[in-house]
């Protein structure tokens, strides 16, 4: 007891302080000799971690940026070259100030992804669709237009159904999206979209036309609607369980394979001289002798050669022989 009740002299409370005084300048030395250029961070503002590096979204615009030539391809005649560069990440105030006053503005809401997209054309590509789409030539407007006229506003409306299908197609390997209707705006500022600071993604496109500057198509993603499927976006294994990618020539030619056509059967081919044929009167007759083979001809061209007999009551001819290749008839 008499041990636990001792305290200390005043020498070893002073020895004490000392002890703890010089403890903490060695700490503060220490953190000064540690301390070095800092930047002041907010929590939520890395943004780019949360996406990764963006591969599941750039195989995405990759099979956009093919299918959606076919659209332009009526329009302008021509399937364009089309391009897709690496998304990138900034607030929508500082995307509005690198495009023009006067642009085509589409946004449509995305139930899957909780929120909307934009989709941004030039007033160039417009005109110039419809122009071709008309009969003109492909060439730059020399008006300067501040509005759409109501057949601009038509081809307007036709494209951008036609990309909101292609986009469905494009994401499909990935998630199932559905579009709502679409709101159209010409100016930015009028775009009710998102706020100016909040950060979107933009995917763009190059389209490449003969004789004609470069024209940009974009796609916005506000950043959170791709938050809730940040994992899959990160995912660098992507599996095409859709439709395979057609080429224009061959929906061409599966369009082209369902045109109807006329097959005529030719019964009988006889040569006679003007002389007598202008001397042949009503009601007389020509003796003709049947062939023992009919020939199967569309626009005068024979393409196969059978026998004439009986189905079902009804006259018919028995296909005996091919006299083309199939390559030949696609050829006509």
């Amino acid at each position: 007891m008499a041990e636990a009740n001792r305290t200390l002299s005043e020498q070893e409370v002073e020895a004490l302080l000392q002890n703890a005084e010089q403890g903490s300048k060695e700490n503060q030395r220490a953190s000064i000799e540690h301390t070095g250029p800092v930047s002041e961070f907010r929590f939520g503002d890395d943004e780019l971690n949360l996406l990764g590096d963006f591969h599941a979204l750039q195989v995405i615009n990759e099979k956009f940026a093919r299918l959606v030539r076919v659209i332009f391809q009526p329009m302008l005649h021509i399937q364009p070259r089309i391009n897709c560069d690496p998304p990138t990440v900034k607030s929508y105030s500082e995307y509005c100030e690198t495009i023009e006053r006067f642009m085509s503005l589409s946004t449509t809401r995305v139930d899957e992804l909780r929120g909307s997209i934009m989709l941004v054309m030039p007033p160039d590509l417009i005109s110039m669709a419809t122009d071709t789409y008309y009969g003109g030539a492909i060439k730059k407007p020399t008006k300067i237009t501040t509005e759409f006229t109501g057949t601009e506003r038509r081809i307007l409306k036709i494209l951008t159904e036609d990309m909101k299908k292609t986009l469905v197609s494009a994401w499909q390997d990935l998630i199932k999206l559905s579009f709502s209707d679409t709101a159209f705006e010409e100016n930015p500022q009028f775009a009710s979209f998102v706020d100016g600071q909040e950060s979107v993604v933009v995917c763009r496109f190059e389209i490449f036309l003969p004789d004609v500057d470069p024209l940009n198509l974009d796609i916005l993603y506000p950043i959170q609607t791709l938050k809730p499927i940040a994992s899959k976006l990160r995912s660098q294994v992507q599996t095409d369980v859709g439709e395979s990618d057609m080429s224009w020539t061959e929906k061409l030619h599966a369009v082209v394979s369902e045109v109807p056509i006329v097959v005529a059967a030719s019964l009988l081919e006889k040569k006679i001289p003007i002389a007598k044929l202008t001397e042949l009167m009503e009601g007389e007759s020509m003796v003709v002798s049947l062939p023992e083979d009919v020939k199967l001809k569309v626009s005068d061209r024979a393409y196969f050669v059978g026998d004439i007999g009986e189905v079902d009551g009804n006259r018919a001819v028995n296909i005996t022989k091919k006299l083309i290749v199939p390559s030949e008839v696609s050829e006509v």
